[in-house]
């Protein structure tokens, strides 16, 4: 099965600056939860700085789905 976009809860862009004007022009993306971490990488931002972000953002994440979860 190809999966859709409406089979995800939350769409996440690291780069609002670079991304949200695809997003904004995505008829797809229209009324979907899009969060955007704001983590620029290379040839902007170095890696040692945008991986140790985006690791963090992601256990934060990982936190987030895992309290959220009722079993």
């Amino acid at each position: 099965d190809d999966l859709c976009l409406s089979d995800y809860k939350k769409i996440i862009c690291m780069d609002e600056e670079e991304h949200k004007p695809m997003v904004d022009g995505n008829n797809n993306l229209k009324n979907r939860d899009v969060e955007y971490w704001n983590i620029v990488d290379e040839p902007k931002v170095s890696g040692d700085i945008s991986l140790p972000n985006c690791y963090r953002k992601v256990e934060e994440l990982v936190y987030q789905i895992s309290t959220d979860l009722t079993f």
